[in-house]
């Protein structure tokens, strides 16, 4: 396993005075990302007045963890435990909150600092990747403007595929576990967790430590008094939590112009699972050998394609597909313009939610949602071309 220490007597090991500048670019990188992070915590979006705050004062006048016994919103209880901590600090809650969004921001980029080294042995590649991890406007503005967490999943996400890419697979499978217990977005990636099961990528005799994690995670709740049948309960009011075929998104939905049939949603999801299962078809017939460069882009494809194709989305669920967009074009620099695309459709959803930015033409932003879709798998294509071999399936 190849570990980011920078040194080594690798044959394209880095000189001394690399390591050093290297180091010097990561900490000023990581001390600019901490000050544009607290410039930007003043702000408060209508997330935080009509959701955060609210839990927050009702979990911290119940007794903090005490009151984890009752559903007080609609995500699960280890977002709860958090906020349940924080009400014990003497601390403003709308920074206290986005402090911990950002630290899991760079959790997660020293994970992609890891992945990319891993894959690709060179510190400068990963060291830019971090920088940009941390500095990708979709990330900077989930976490230190609008206070959301969808950091938190993430970053469990970055961190299982990088365990998985080390045959690490007890602590990968866990880790998933742990992000789905967060969100449950996590399951965009699950296509390709399914494709590497079936393509013997990864082991089916250790998936069990999956559900293990998750159940772990619940144990607090249910000490506290709480259910895992209402646990369960939260996941499947979620889906059906709202019933518009997108909310602020740019997806392929957008090009329906709001149409409004109550059947439409229902039938969206259908035709989501089948484009889903058509692809991962495409993946399982064709006979390849895997690689990390296949894995790291085979999970963006689906993180981009599942909240592209799945109705009632909101307008920050690109995240984790724009994070894993950034990994796959740090292996992949010719394609570093669809992270670009992703970059724009993501940020361009997000702030019409949270700084009220009307768009007059969300047919426009769908189509380069739909270009990066396209363009991923494209690049999907072609790695496993590159990798084929002869023998039949």
């Amino acid at each position: 396993m190849r570990t980011p220490t920078f040194i080594g007597k690798e044959k394209n090991a880095p000189t001394d005075m690399t390591r050093i500048y290297t180091f010097i670019f990561i900490a000023l990188v990581s001390i600019f990302a901490v000050i544009i992070r607290l410039r930007l915590f003043p702000f408060v979006s209508k997330d935080m007045t009509n959701f955060l705050f609210p839990w927050f004062d009702r979990i911290k006048s119940n007794g903090g963890f005490l009151a984890l016994d009752e559903r007080i919103g609609d995500y699960t209880p280890p977002y709860y435990y958090i906020l349940a901590f924080l009400t014990y600090l003497p601390f403003d809650p709308n920074r206290s909150i986005k402090t911990v969004s950002c630290i899991f921001d760079f959790i997660m980029a020293l994970y992609v600092l890891r992945i990319v080294y891993h894959c690709t042995d060179s510190i400068r590649t990963s060291a830019v990747s971090y920088a940009m991890a941390l500095f990708l406007p979709t990330v900077v503005i989930d976490s230190s403007v609008w206070g959301q967490c969808d950091v938190i999943y993430t970053a469990f996400i970055v961190m299982s595929l990088y365990y998985f890419l080390v045959k690490k697979e007890y602590t990968a499978y866990a880790l998933y576990g742990v992000a789905f217990s967060f969100k449950l977005q996590s399951i965009f990636v699950l296509p390709f967790i399914l494709v590497l099961l079936l393509k013997k990528g990864i082991s089916f005799k250790k998936i069990w430590a999956a559900p293990l994690a998750f159940l772990l995670m619940m144990v607090p709740a249910l000490f506290l008094g709480d259910s895992i049948i209402r646990i369960l309960g939260i996941y499947a009011g979620q889906t059906g939590e709202y019933g518009g075929l997108s909310m602020s998104i740019a997806n392929i939905y957008s090009f329906l112009g709001g149409a409004g049939y109550p059947e439409l949603p229902k039938a969206a999801v259908i035709f989501a699972g089948c484009v889903t299962m058509t692809f991962m078809y495409y993946m399982l017939i064709k006979n390849y050998k895997l690689n990390d460069n296949i894995i790291v882009t085979g999970m963006a494809f689906f993180a981009v394609l599942l909240p592209f194709v799945l109705p009632g989305m909101h307008e920050r669920y690109y995240y984790a597909g724009v994070v894993l967009t950034l990994i796959s074009a740090a292996l992949n620099k010719k394609y570093i313009y669809i992270l670009f695309i992703m970059e724009y459709v993501s940020t361009m959803s997000m702030t019409a939610f949270v700084f009220d930015n009307s768009i007059h033409d969300w047919t426009f932003i769908a189509l380069f949602a739909s270009a990066a879709v396209l363009l991923l798998f494209r690049l999907y294509d072609k790695l496993i071309k590159e990798n084929e071999v002869t023998e039949e399936v």
